[in-house]
C-alpha cells in the first residue's frame, strides 16, 4: 500500500493505524470539541451553568443502582430483617479436638 502524501511503501497494519495521513477536511488529531453539548448542574440538575454559579436549592438525588445483572435471590432491607433470626436462638458451635 502506497500513500500519496507521505511516499510509504510495504506499510503494515499497525503503522497504518498508527501514522495515517491526514485528509484535507481533518484539521488535527486532537482533542474532540464540544460543540453541542450543554453542561449540566451537580447540584440542583438543571443544564444551562454549573454548581460554581449556581443559587438554587439542592435536589434530591436518587441513590444509584448497582451495575451488574442483579442477584436471583434479590430481597429488600425489611423482609431480610424480619428473616434473619437472632442469635439468642442459634445454637454455639462447638470445636472438637482430637488429642
Amino acid at each position: 500500500m502506497r500513500c500519496s502524501a507521505c511516499h510509504w511503501s510495504r506499510i503494515s497494519w499497525m503503522e497504518k493505524n498508527l501514522k495515517r495521513c491526514l485528509e484535507a477536511y481533518e484539521t488535527s488529531a486532537g482533542k474532540q470539541t464540544q460543540h453541542g453539548i450543554q453542561m449540566t448542574c451537580s447540584k440542583c440538575l438543571q443544564k444551562g451553568h454549573t454548581k460554581r454559579t449556581c443559587s438554587n436549592e439542592i435536589a434530591i438525588i436518587p441513590p444509584k443502582k448497582p451495575r451488574g445483572r442483579p442477584s436471583k435471590h434479590q430481597m429488600s432491607e425489611e423482609q431480610s430483617v424480619e428473616t434473619t433470626p437472632t442469635l439468642q436462638s442459634q445454637p454455639t458451635p462447638t470445636l472438637h479436638t482430637y488429642i
